[in-house]
């Protein structure tokens, strides 16, 4: 009787929780085939991303509402983690021992590292020198494809008083993408901004705050 009453609550919590529609950013790739990292091979499979982890690797279909990427003719697989690279420019010293010198100070976190990501490289470990005998301290970072304005704007809290909407780049297109990009034409429309054929905002609307303190392009 109570190993009944623990499968009849796992089965209502597998229903609420299939019942649940997914949030806008969650979706699922259609993998050819993918590489697990760990010997294995799946052909077909498929990755449910949910929250910008991975949630689940399977050989079925995930839920119906999930927006699909399709990579059904690619080959998959985790990201490489560059243990040497050039990715910070750390020169090296004169002296043997620096264990003061910390290599994240070089990082350039503005930088959007394409190339990189574009290779399979996710992730990278910073070496502060190559030639001292104690050369400091290194540091382990994440690839980010997008800007970093945009990486800033995606991961604003739900609620934010800042006006975010009013963000776009020097030709006025958005930096967001998806359901977050129609939310801001969305809430720019309403405040009586205009945009052109190809959808963005017209120039008449820009203030260049960059002229008057250093800052980025904003809207009137």
């Amino acid at each position: 009787m109570r190993a009944l009453l623990c499968t009849c609550t796992a089965a209502l919590l597998a229903t609420a929780a299939t019942a649940q529609a997914p949030a806008a950013g969650d979706y699922a790739v259609h993998c050819g085939k993918l590489y697990l990292g760990d010997g294995n091979v799946m052909a077909p499979a498929w990755i449910v991303v949910q929250g910008g982890k991975i949630l689940a690797v399977q050989a079925t279909p995930p839920a119906a509402e999930l927006r699909v990427v399709d990579a059904s003719r690619k080959v998959v697989m985790p990201g490489i983690v560059a243990a040497d690279n050039d990715v910070c420019e750390a020169a090296d010293s004169t002296y043997n021992v620096t264990p003061d010198v910390m290599a994240l100070d070089a990082f350039d976190f503005g930088e959007r590292q394409r190339d990189a990501l574009q290779g399979g490289v996710t992730t990278a470990y910073l070496s502060p020198g190559r030639q001292r005998l104690v050369s400091g301290q290194g540091a382990v970072v994440k690839m980010a494809g997008a800007d970093f304005v945009g990486r800033v704007l995606r991961e604003l809290p739900d609620g934010s008083p800042l006006p975010w909407h009013r963000v776009v780049n020097a030709s006025g297109a958005f930096g967001l993408r998806g359901s977050a990009a129609a939310e801001q034409r969305r809430r720019l429309k309403r405040e009586g901004v205009e945009f052109d054929s190809r959808g963005r905002v017209l120039r008449a609307h820009f203030v260049f705050a960059r002229a008057r303190s250093g800052g980025g392009d904003e809207l009137r």
